[in-house]
């Protein structure tokens, strides 16, 4: 019951397949977010008499993990309000789901679509460089 039903069916080569999967999207996530946040933010410091105040970076580190986590939150929020208003017509062809199978969708799936996107993303830019 504590189980989200992609893994009572499902063989073991899928279930460590998607747990890799799963565990990379994060690595990947973390690595693309500390890239884009080193080159579009600054960490505001204290002043010194050597170095400019002034950045060529226009936005604080704390603003920009504030907008990524307000987007997520609002999307979440988005996303439970769709269901919520679904929810006849979907458990007519998904069947009965359960808050574990809603929280690991909503944790465990985005990972890897960032990392298939991302990765989508490349082939393509490698692809138009040829």
């Amino acid at each position: 019951m504590t189980k989200p039903s992609v893994f009572e069916t499902v063989s073991i080569f899928w279930r460590i397949l998607l747990l890799v999967l799963f565990g990379v999207g994060v690595w990947h996530l973390f690595t693309s977010l500390r890239e884009h946040f080193d080159h579009y933010t600054y960490n505001p410091r204290m002043m010194t008499a050597t170095k400019s105040s002034r950045s060529d970076k226009q936005f604080k580190r704390s603003v920009a993990w504030a907008f990524v986590l307000g987007g997520y939150l609002l999307s979440l929020c988005t996303g439970m309000l769709i269901g919520m208003l679904t929810e006849d017509f979907s458990s007519q062809f998904f069947g009965n789901n359960t808050l574990t199978d809603a929280l690991f969708a909503v944790l465990f799936y985005p990972p890897i679509a960032v990392l298939i996107v991302d990765t989508m993303y490349l082939i393509n830019v490698h692809f138009e460089d040829l």
